[in-house]
């Protein structure tokens, strides 16, 4: 039965179509979209990289411009720079050669014999006045003007004493020319009126200046505020110059010693002389203030007369940054320096603090001095005097002085080592280390010298701080196998961080001089408790005029690590030698040596025994004097065991005694055998007929003649009793036995 309404039915989906076309258009617009971005993309990196090239390119040239502006700027700066050295050095030669001319031309006048002895001929009592004065000298020898001034310089210089007791008692007289040649005393102004006056009455123009002089009293850094000298200026083919014949004259010094003419204050050279003298009067010098001249730093006439070039520091205040302080000074002289060095507040002179070393193998002698500066913050006078080393004058000239203000604690360990440094006129030469201040890292240091002559040395080492002198601690090798002798010095310092003052001494070796004169002094410190088993080797160590030869070693200072320690020796064929050990106080360690003969070589072999490790002890070799029969000490060697085994220190050795033919002990050479233990008893003997051994108990044990070896005798034997064991020898039946060596048979 229905229900009335119709049934529906769906209808059927509609195929759908693709439109394969439509998207095949969609991927190439896609696709041409993408091809056009990219190439947008493109194109804006191709001008971004255009634009980072050009902006490169600007960059690079920007730079490439700087650099070339750079470049040209120092090129001319360079250029500055070269023409202001070459005119310093120019200016410096030009100085440098007036010096030379003034000193050649003083050196000329001094050589004018017959113009000098007019000049001494007459003193001041063989005239009657100013008038007949000044006729005799222009009646000299002098062959122009310039000899003329010479003359009056020289004879004022010589006849006319400086009035010290007016000078320090503020009444300085009357110092009109005609009172000064009457008295004969005078002060400056004194000296300068009389030498303007001959010069007025010889027709010679002159005139008198006063000014400012760092003369008596002066120290550094004072300043002036009235005139205190006078000199004169005199006129020469047209040219002034200075000259002062108050400085020129002979007075006493301190160890009331009439000094040197110093004929070096005529015609000084103005810039030396402004050094010391200012006038606003007249300046003959460059341009200076009296300010710039109080400050400017002095220099003795010597310093230039021996050819001293000034290029140090031109203040004479130097502030010193380390200790110890280093300046270096050049001559084209060789002279012998001095030096005194003070405490400015104290005036306490200050012992051992200066040391030099010097250069001869330039054609400017370097001289490098070290000062010892004990105190921070405190200033110290340095005064330096010199002359030529070949020189007969007994006392030095003034050179120079310095203040010296150490202002830190900074060690310098960074002394400049000199190529050449030499001693005694050039005969002695320190090959190493290169400087007379010497700081190692172990210990002991080793010193190196040489000459082609052949000295003995002594040698004197204390403790800077307390001056305490040091025994036993030094000891000399020398070998004498080359032209130049080698000498090595070598030196044991006790305390680390400690300065030591090393004071050689010498002479040649076949002088008849009993003592050894000063050579030179070093200064050493270490800064290391390590041991220095590399001491430099000689080849050839030998002793006694070079007949006893070491042959097993090249060093007198031995460290070894097993006992015995052996030395060989070549000796002459009749030699014969002992060897004592000592502690370093000089104790003899008995027992602790054996010296034998090797039958082979006729050699001395030294056996040595050390009681104790990681100690020194001193090693003496004694030779016998064949016209005395005494023992007398040749060498010692100082020895250092490394090893500290129980049975390389307890060993002794062997007694062994004098014999009337060769004998040598092969075996044992201990001095101690322990009873009952097996040994291998070897000796070689010769012109033998019995050997034996001989116990305590008188028990005798004969050993018996090697079949293979020639006077050889060996046994092998166990010691049975306590007590001394000796080796006993016949030469000649029905002959007494004779003993050759001793052993002990303990537990």
């Amino acid at each position: 039965m229905g229900c009335g309404c119709s049934k529906q039915i769906a209808p059927e989906p509609t195929p759908q179509v693709i439109d394969f076309s439509q998207n095949e258009k969609d991927k190439k617009l896609d696709k041409e979209h993408d091809d056009k971005t990219r190439e947008i993309e493109n194109e804006t990196r191709e001008k971004e990289l255009d634009l980072e090239f050009k902006r490169r390119e600007e960059a690079k040239r920007q730079l490439d411009e700087f650099e070339k502006e750079k470049r040209a700027q120092e090129e001319e700066e360079e250029i500055k720079r070269k023409k202001i050295e070459y005119e310093l050095n120019l200016k410096e030669l030009e100085e440098q050669a007036e010096i030379n001319n003034w000193v050649t031309l003083i050196q000329g006048l001094l050589s004018k014999t017959k113009l000098n002895n007019h000049i001494n001929a007459k003193s001041r009592k063989n005239f009657n006045s100013l008038e007949q004065l000044a006729n005799y000298l222009k009646n000299s020898p002098a062959e122009n003007d310039l000899e003329l001034y010479w003359v009056v310089f020289v004879w004022i210089a010589e006849n006319i004493t400086y009035n010290m007791t007016g000078y320090l008692s503020g009444n300085l007289g009357d110092n009109e020319a005609n009172n000064v040649f009457n008295t004969g005393l005078a002060v400056c102004q004194g000296y300068a009126n009389l030498y303007s006056t001959l010069c007025e009455m010889m027709g010679l123009e002159c005139r008198t200046i006063s000014g400012f002089a760092k003369g008596i009293g002066y120290k550094v850094g004072d300043t002036f505020n009235s005139t205190n000298h006078a000199w004169n200026a005199i006129k020469i083919n047209e040219k002034w110059f200075y000259v002062d014949s108050t400085w020129a004259g002979r007075r006493k010094n301190n160890s009331n010693e009439v000094t040197d003419l110093m004929p070096y204050w005529f015609l000084t050279p103005p810039n030396i002389f402004l050094e010391s003298h200012y006038s606003p009067e007249m300046k003959l010098h460059r341009k200076c203030t009296q300010k710039e001249f109080e400050n400017l730093k002095m220099y003795g006439l010597e310093y230039y007369v021996l050819g001293f070039k000034s290029f140090i520091s031109t203040n004479s205040i130097i502030k010193c940054d380390s200790n110890p302080f280093f300046m270096e000074l050049k001559s084209n002289i060789d002279c012998d320096l001095s030096f005194s060095l003070y405490e400015q507040s104290t005036d306490k002179k200050i012992e051992n603090s200066v040391i030099l070393q010097k250069d001869t193998s330039l054609n400017l002698v370097k001289y490098g001095i070290i000062v010892f500066l004990e105190m921070q913050d405190k200033n110290y006078i340095l005064k330096i005097f010199g002359k030529k080393f070949d020189s007969d004058k007994k006392t030095s000239s003034f050179l120079t002085e310095f203040i010296l203000r150490r202002e830190g604690d900074k060690i310098n360990n960074e002394i400049p080592k000199y190529d050449n440094i030499t001693f005694h006129n050039g005969q002695i030469k320190l090959v190493s280390p290169k400087s007379t201040y010497i700081v190692n890292d172990s210990n002991p240091l080793f010193i190196e010298l040489q000459s082609h002559l052949d000295f003995d040395f002594s040698f004197n080492l204390k403790e800077e701080s307390t001056d305490k002198k040091i025994e036993n601690s030094v000891i000399l090798q020398k070998d004498t196998s080359l032209n130049l002798i080698k000498y090595g010095v070598i030196v044991f310092l006790e305390k680390q961080n400690k300065n030591y003052s090393l004071e050689i001494f010498g002479k040649k070796f076949d002088s008849e001089e009993k003592t050894f004169p000063y050579l030179t002094q070093l200064i050493l410190k270490r800064n290391s408790d390590r041991i220095n088993n590399e001491i430099s080797t000689f080849d050839n160590i030998s002793f006694l005029d070079g007949q006893v030869k070491l042959l097993s070693h090249k060093s007198m200072f031995i460290t070894y690590d097993s006992s015995p320690l052996i030395l060989e020796f070549s000796v002459p064929f009749d030699a014969d030698m002992m060897a004592k050990l000592k502690y370093l106080n000089g104790e003899e360690i008995k027992n602790s040596t054996l010296v034998q003969k090797n039958p082979q070589n006729s050699n001395i072999l030294v056996y040595v025994v050390c009681p104790l490790a990681k100690q020194r002890f001193i090693l003496t070799l004694l030779s016998k004097n064949l016209k005395d029969n005494m023992f007398y000490g040749f060498a010692d060697f100082q020895i250092f065991c490394k090893s500290d085994r129980k049975e390389n220190l307890e060993s002794k050795f062997v007694t062994k005694y004098s014999s009337e033919y060769p004998f040598f002990i092969h075996s044992p050479t201990n001095r101690i055998l322990k009873l009952n233990e097996k040994y291998k008893f070897k000796f070689y003997i010769e012109k033998a007929i019995v050997v034996m051994l001989w116990d305590q108990n008188k028990k005798q044990i004969y050993i018996d003649k090697s079949e293979d070896e020639e006077n050889i005798y060996e046994i092998e034997y166990a010691p049975e009793i306590l007590g001394e064991l000796k080796v006993y020898v016949k030469y000649n039946y029905g002959s007494n036995l004779s003993g050759l060596c001793l052993y002990e048979v303990q537990n």
